[in-house]
């Protein structure tokens, strides 16, 4: 079974409360929180198997807001002292454990945050890019895109390694490059070196498992929990489910249905149609039409090329913006806007 963690809520909280009345209110909260699980855990009335109260609920208690508790609890988290994991909480004092193949020895499958892993490979972009010290770094959408990722755990990477002193900040906005290389990294063999490659082995190591589940307890050709469900039996975020999912239809073990039909269990004889999906297979036709069939002189409707190719609206949508962000077309705006090729001979 998993672990039944023990929430601990705001009656919990020392009744003194903390005086908000300085600028840096995140570290006289992350302080407070500090010394309030230090004195429970050596009371022995906390343990690892304990959950910090919800950050909405902290925030209300001590009439701040919740970003201001969230980035307390960061800070925490830079301690030490507990470890953010999605859909469960805050959890003190977490044990990193290897993942086994049996569900029910596992402690949990999350080894590290996407802020850690963003952390990790934030440094070894700085490296390998060979930036040198005082070199401007891109905005954090940017380091997102070259890096994989979401932009907000970019920025959350960048604000650590600005309380490390590898990068000052410009004052700029986030969005346009705000930040410098002020030192350069140092990689950790033991985390940094090994971080990247958890995300992935976690999925490898989390798809046998989901199999695994999934044959003891459902029939071939019947409908599976929705991803939302096992993420909850796993104890692990949608995305890493969704991957697992992707593998094992990919092995022919599930396949899905079109619409809200949902996922199932192969019994061997039902082929998906992938291609319907296939962005990159709408791509190519619609290069074949505007290079040879199409009168490209007034825009066409995206609903019209979706009709002429075959695809789905959202996938001819996506072929699209890949060819606008090539150069080759350009969207028309208003009521007789629509697509327009630039340059027809470079479309081969």
């Amino acid at each position: 079974m998993m672990t039944n963690y023990i929430k601990s809520t705001v009656k919990d909280l020392p009744k003194k409360k903390v005086n908000l009345d300085t600028k840096d209110k995140p570290t006289a909260i992350a302080e407070w929180l500090r010394d309030w699980l230090i004195s429970r855990q050596k009371n022995g009335k906390i343990s690892d198997n304990h959950l910090l109260p919800l950050k909405k609920d902290i925030a209300d208690y001590l009439g701040t807001s919740i970003g201001t508790v969230q980035t307390a609890v960061l800070k925490l988290q830079d301690d030490g002292l507990v470890i953010g994991m999605q859909r469960i909480g805050s959890i003190v004092c977490p044990l990193y454990v290897d993942i086994d193949i049996d569900v029910n020895k596992n402690r949990y499958l999350k080894l590290s945050s996407k802020r850690d892993s963003a952390i990790s490979v934030l440094k070894k972009y700085i490296i390998n890019s060979n930036m040198q010290v005082g070199d401007s770094l891109p905005s954090a959408r940017d380091l997102a895109t070259l890096i994989g990722g979401g932009a907000s755990n970019v920025r959350l990477a960048l604000n650590y390694l600005t309380k490390q002193g590898i990068v000052v900040s410009k004052g700029g906005s986030s969005k346009t490059g705000g930040w410098k290389l002020a030192v350069l990294p140092v990689l950790n063999e033991d985390t940094d070196c090994s971080m990247v490659v958890r995300s992935e082995s976690m999925v490898a190591k989390l798809t046998p498992l989901v199999e695994a589940f999934l044959l003891g307890n459902y029939k071939q050709g019947e409908r599976i929990p929705s991803f939302n469900d096992l993420a909850t039996i796993f104890n692990v975020s949608i995305k890493t489910i969704s991957d697992a999912i992707v593998l094992l239809q990919q092995k022919g073990f599930l396949y899905s249905k079109r619409g809200r039909h949902g996922t199932f269990l192969s019994n061997g004889s039902y082929q998906p149609a992938t291609d319907f999906y296939h962005y990159e297979k709408a791509l190519e036709k619609l290069k074949a039409l505007f290079a040879n069939d199409l009168n490209t002189k007034s825009p066409v409707k995206t609903k019209e090329l979706s009709d002429l190719i075959g695809f789905h609206y959202m996938t001819v949508r996506r072929a699209l913006l890949h060819l606008k962000k090539e150069g080759l077309i350009s969207f028309v705006r208003g009521v007789k806007g629509g697509v327009v090729v630039n340059n027809k001979e470079l479309i081969c």
